[in-house]
């Protein structure tokens, strides 16, 4: 593409469409911006994204805190913050990545960073008040700046928004304040807003296979928050009834439902085994739960009448929100990769489907050791193809050249035997891989795997197999081990490598 370029004399703009290789494998057409001689293909969302369609959600709220719920934010503030955190993050992908992706993730950040945040002395109806606005860009810089500066092991650590957001509520409480979590309606008001927010996130988490996470949480949640809130009443001096109040409050609060299906439910930094996202969402629940006990650090600031007014103070949200994050980071910190390894994946996960192709998943579980870095640059690897149902993928006795992960369809491996007859001696389900003996062993196949549905596979030639194989010691133990396995319990023969 480079060369092209040059040949053109193209500097700055637009210039021709041209063929770009997408993480996923497929070969698209793509436009190319120029600048300073140098081609940056230009990636656009898919309308099917469902980042795209979490930000719809947002905006509907947006809109509703303008006309409805009467917000001390202004549409100039959620704008201009929006666009910063949107140049910031196309900036620093066309830095690292030499690509121009649309900056769907920042703009979701920066979406919730001014949702959950509002600057003091901001008036609603100051359509075009910049009050606080530093803040607000400030909080927008960390957001996207920690995607790519906190990392470990090439992976990302924080949910965007939810550091930038605690960043902001503890060294600034005089500048700014989260959001009311009951957004001063009454309960019809907050039932229909509770309901649209269930109801869309849901919808956007199903994308995900993340709807596990919200539901543990609200299990976990929901009785543990209930006899802390009526420790914290009473200690308050308030009856049972006030701390059932304090409970339904909380737990029916539109930015508490916020918080447990669009914060904790993060694709980037949720743990990728099912069993690991119940833990997660479980653990969540409880810590948060333990949240509500710090109304009891202030004395005076909450009392009977305003637990029967569904009116918690201002300063009695500010410590439960902010607990509510800490906690969030806490785990996403220390122990969501301690969940990932005690229960790693079974199948692949559509966090990474959806950010880089949907043989992403699948490659992370064949390559255990390696990190999402690696396994997306590998992943670009590997090519794709379609089998219909009957048609032979390998032949046994045939060299090998490809090495295939199974990740649609079914499929089953028979041997030859003396007389003509085969030997089924495994079925593939998605997941599966299979054509790695013959290429580490330096022979020829060792049995015919045949497509018995409709199937898509993904295939990586020998050559990058094997350097892959040696660049992780995990994925090179997990894969030799079952390479043992196969040739053992199938009673595989190991022929010669046919020669070429």
């Amino acid at each position: 593409m480079a060369a092209e370029m040059a040949a053109a004399g193209t500097r700055f703009g637009f210039g021709a469409r041209a063929p770009f290789k997408m993480p996923d494998g497929a070969t698209r057409l793509v436009p190319v911006f120029y600048w300073k001689g140098e081609p940056y293909p230009v990636i656009l969302p898919s309308i099917r994204d469902p980042r795209l369609h979490f930000a719809a959600i947002i905006w509907g709220l947006q809109i509703m805190g303008q006309v409805w719920l009467r917000f001390e934010t202004t549409p100039a503030l959620i704008i201009s913050t929006i666009f910063v955190a949107a140049i910031f993050e196309i900036y620093l992908f066309a830095e690292t990545q030499k690509v121009i992706q649309f900056p769907s993730s920042a703009m979701q950040a920066a979406n919730s960073l001014t949702w959950f945040v509002k600057t003091n002395g901001t008036r609603w109806g100051d359509w075009f008040s910049m009050n606080g606005f530093g803040f607000l860009w400030l909080g927008a810089f960390i957001a996207i700046g920690q995607k790519y500066i906190i990392k470990l092991r090439g992976e990302q650590v924080f949910n965007p928004s939810a550091l930038a957001i605690f960043t902001l509520l503890v060294l600034f409480p005089r500048h700014v304040h989260p959001t009311p979590l009951t957004w001063g309606v009454s309960w019809g008001g907050q039932l229909f807003l509770v309901l649209y927010l269930a109801i869309g996130v849901y919808y956007v988490l199903r994308s995900f296979r993340l709807t596990l996470i919200p539901f543990t949480f609200l299990a976990a949640f929901a009785p543990a928050a209930f006899v802390t809130s009526q420790i914290a009443t009473g200690a308050l001096g308030a009856g049972a009834r006030e701390g059932l109040l304090y409970w339904l409050a909380v737990l029916f609060s539109p930015e508490f439902m916020l918080f447990s299906f669009a914060f904790i439910t993060d694709p980037k930094v949720a743990p990728r085994s099912e069993r690991g996202r119940m833990v997660y969402g479980g653990l969540n629940g409880v810590l948060w739960a333990l949240a509500m006990l710090f109304v009891l650090f202030t004395p005076g600031e909450a009392g009977y009448a305003q637990f029967g007014a569904l009116n918690l103070s201002l300063r009695d949200q500010y410590i439960i929100e902010t607990i509510f994050i800490g906690n969030l980071l806490f785990i996403q910190l220390f122990l969501r990769r301690w969940m990932d390894a005690r229960w790693p994946a079974r199948r692949p996960m559509d966090p990474v489907e959806l950010i880089w192709g949907d043989s992403g998943g699948f490659i992370q579980e064949t390559f255990k050791g390696f990190s999402e870095q690696q396994a997306r640059v590998l992943a670009a690897k590997f090519a794709r193809e379609a089998v219909p149902a009957g048609q032979v993928i390998v032949h046994q006795g045939d060299a090998a050249t490809r090495f295939y992960i199974l990740t649609k369809g079914e499929a089953e491996v028979v041997v030859a035997e003396e007389g003509g007859q085969e030997r089924k001696v495994a079925s593939l389900a998605p997941g599966n891989y299979f054509g790695e003996i013959a290429i580490l062993e330096d022979t020829a196949r060792t049995a015919t795997v045949r497509a018995v549905t409709e199937c898509t596979l993904i295939a990586l030639d020998a050559e990058t197999f094997k350097a892959a194989v040696a660049q992780s010691v995990a994925a090179g133990e997990d894969i030799r081990k079952e390479l043992q396995r196969r040739v053992t319990e199938a009673g595989l023969v190991l022929a010669p490598a046919p020669q070429a």
